[in-house]
């Protein structure tokens, strides 16, 4: 599987990752969330995703976890309590400058599936499976 962008939009840092199809982290970036300037808050997404693309020229996909109430089928935070935006339509906006397609959920919803698949919920089941 080739390597995917995951990216915590949360109320004090904008953290990123490359991730390798195995779970492993390929590389990195964080930034601080100006959590009243939405403007802001678009721009040090966009510079995490694009800072990580120039790492790793060969990932395919681009996940947002966000703070907040989250339409992931039209791909738009309809708001959050400790963040300033209201009806921002994230996906679009990394997309476009990104170029690659792009998935966008509530954080907690993208740590469970992350939990699910690569950490210990993950291992558990596995070693239920073997019983």
């Amino acid at each position: 599987m080739a390597p995917t962008i995951g990216v915590d939009v949360g109320g004090t840092k904008i953290a990123g990752g490359v991730v390798a199809g195995d779970g492993s982290i390929i590389s990195r970036r964080e930034l601080p969330t100006e959590s009243d300037q939405p403007n802001a808050i678009v721009a040090a997404v966009n510079k995490v995703v694009h800072e990580l693309i120039a790492s790793a020229p060969a990932v395919t996909a681009v996940g947002l976890g966000a703070a907040g109430l989250v339409d992931s089928d039209a791909g738009v935070i309809l708001g959050a309590p400790n963040l300033s935006y209201r009806n921002l339509p994230l996906r679009t906006l990394v997309s476009e400058r990104a170029k690659l397609p792009v998935i966008i959920d509530n954080d907690a919803n993208i740590a469970a599936l992350g939990e699910a698949t690569y950490g210990r919920a993950s291992r558990l089941a596995r070693l239920r499976a073997r019983r």
